[in-house]
């Protein structure tokens, strides 16, 4: 090659030299008139000028020529099959990490897939410490499928893709392989059940499935590539580095899902691309940003939202008029601000998570949410009082409010929610448990806990007849328990430590024969216990005894089935090791 160029700018110059004479003679008379800084361009000057500009122009001929040879100057991304190109002129380095000798063992379809593939995945292909260029080199030398110069170039891409996320992602340490980088073709590099790649019938990839893999390493941006998918699932996985922008050309991805990783950066703004967007899983990652949802606000299919678990701020008002969206789940993030009256426009939204967060203010909107199943706004830092439009919460099963700075008194229209399970009000400033509560006949968990409830225990607490879990610990409640509280026959669980109640325990209680963990320790509790806990009658279909705390450090109280016995200090010791314990009191 080197002698045929010498050769060529010989005859070049030669041909160039004749024309100069020529043209010279033409126009020296005309040019002897012009004088540039008192110099006269006679013919002498006139030849030094020309061939200087003559010399110019060979070596940037010749410098051109060298370039238009090497690989990055051919074009084929307009054409749907691979073209050949000789070996001999792609040896030009691309940059200063391509050791050259590596190109000199790879055979003629490394050069032939990697001018094809250039325009679109970049020059990375040729750097050999990068997974682009290992997948290239599997893809021209070690594939078994032995793909060729007439490949079509989607089918080449395709494949190209899948090798390259094998690359990024460590795939040797993946706990299955999945026929990946095997012969194969890559629509059957799946376990033939849930897991792996899966295509439509053109033989496209629409569904990558590989939850819990033990993928390391990064996405490629590539992936976006594949515009056919509809499914990405890769959570609990050790992938990091940021969420690739490219999912945004993913125009007819229906579920992502890229929970349980170590994802960090924002939220691609490009995800508001993906009109046909049904879930989006990004939980439990570090991604961060002051404004994260409001790329999602519009996106007219989305159902369902999960964000749990990240480094998000900002507000979330962007998202309170959608009319698709029934599942929102932002909780244990760093979000901000007031819950917008918006949100009660969300008609379909059923369950609503937007615990563990810095929010404030009073509670709007949400009575209007007629669908609502589940809502979780614990510990925020919520104040005043709850709305009693919370009353028109029919369809309302699980309410979490625990751990804000709610005042006063429940409402009464809680008591219409009838179909409430769940109601956890804990660490508040609660004075006043309405009767209406009480009546709710499918509630079963009921915690109330750390609030400023006093007094006697209602006797109406006998008409919770479905009550399985009861707290009413850390309270001012005090006087005798009420006989009322032997109705609660399915009752497992029972805390009403730390308050202020006396007398003896009603011996009735013997008859709650599914009554598991009890803890009725710092209160002024006395007299004999073991008649209404333990009973020698208790039958075989009752729970066995699990935690039964109480008092009975003090020779006040007898206890002979309790787990764990207290004192007046709230020292506490494991029984039934008695005499140690009280020799340690």
């Amino acid at each position: 090659m080197d002698a045929y160029l010498s050769e060529s700018m010989t005859d070049t110059a030669g041909n160039i030299s004749s024309s100069v004479g020529a043209f010279t003679d033409e126009i020296e008379g005309e040019l002897e008139k012009i004088s540039i800084f008192g110099v006269n361009l006679t013919r002498k000057v006139t030849i030094s000028i020309v061939t200087i500009f003559t010399v110019i122009a060979i070596s940037t001929g010749v410098a051109l020529s060298v370039t238009l040879s090497s690989p990055s100057s051919s074009s084929s991304s307009s054409s749907t099959t691979v073209t050949s190109t000789s070996t001999s002129t792609l040896t030009t380095t691309v940059n200063d990490n391509i050791d050259n000798s590596v190109f000199e063992r790879l055979d003629h379809n490394y050069w032939s897939f990697g001018e094809a593939l250039e325009s679109t995945i970049g020059k990375e292909i040729y750097d050999n410490s990068t997974h682009e260029h290992e997948a290239l080199t599997w893809l021209a030398t070690d594939d078994t499928l032995k793909l060729d110069v007439t490949t079509p170039l989607d089918v080449l891409l395709q494949r190209y893709i899948l090798a390259d996320f094998y690359f990024a992602t460590n795939g040797t340490t993946w706990t299955d392989q999945f026929h990946f980088l095997s012969g194969k073709d890559e629509c059957d590099w799946n376990d033939g059940k849930s897991s792996g790649v899966f295509c439509n019938d053109e033989g496209r990839v629409s569904n990558i499935l590989l939850q819990d893999c033990n993928l390391v390493g990064t996405v490629p941006h590539e992936i976006g590539l594949l515009s056919h998918m509809e499914i990405l699932n890769l959570t609990k996985n050790g992938l990091h580095g940021n969420i690739p922008i490219s999912l945004g050309m993913m125009s007819g991805l229906k579920r992502i899902d890229m929970s349980l990783n170590r994802f960090s950066g924002q939220i691609p703004p490009t995800v508001a691309m993906l009109l046909y967007l049904e879930v989006l899983n990004f939980s439990f990652n570090s991604l961060k940003g002051e404004d994260g949802a409001r790329a999602l606000k519009d996106l007219p299919n989305l159902e369902e939202l999960y964000m749990s678990h990240n480094i998000l701020e900002g507000n979330i008002g962007h998202l309170g008029k959608s009319e698709t969206l029934r599942v929102v789940d932002l909780s244990s993030n760093f979000i901000q601000g007031t819950i917008p009256g918006s949100f009660g426009e969300g008609k379909n939204l059923k369950y609503l998570y937007l615990n563990d967060n810095e929010l404030h203010g009073v509670i709007h909107g949400i009575g209007n949410l007629k669908n609502l199943v589940e809502l979780d706004v614990s510990n925020n830092k919520l104040s005043g009082s709850l709305p009693s439009t919370f009353g028109d919460l029919s369809t309302l099963q699980t309410l979490k409010i625990n751990s804000n700075n709610l005042q006063s008194e429940l409402p009464t229209e809680f008591g219409y929610l009838n179909q409430l399970s769940m109601l956890q009000l804990s660490d508040n400033g609660l004075t006043k448990i309405p009767y209406e509560l009480f009546g709710l006949k499918n509630l079963q968990t009921l915690t109330l806990s750390d609030n400023n409830l006093s007094g006697s225990l209602p006797t109406y607490i006998g008409l919770a007849t479905s009550l399985i879990y009861l707290d009413l610990s850390n309270n001012k409640l005090s006087k005798e328990l009420p006989f009322e509280i032997s109705n609660l026959e399915i009752l497992e669980e029972l805390y009403l430590s730390n308050n202020r109640f006396d007398g003896t325990v009603p011996s009735v209680l013997s008859n709650l024969f599914l009554l598991k963990t009890v803890d009725i320790s710092n209160n002024n509790f006395f007299g004999d216990m073991d008649v209404a806990f333990c009973g020698d009658d208790r039958p075989e279909w009752g729970n066995p005894i699990e935690s039964y705390r109480a008092d009975c450090l003090s020779d006040d109280i007898s206890f002979s089935c309790a787990t764990e016995c207290c004192n007046e200090n709230n020292y506490c010791c494991n029984m039934p090791d008695e005499t140690n314990c009280r020799i340690s009191d």
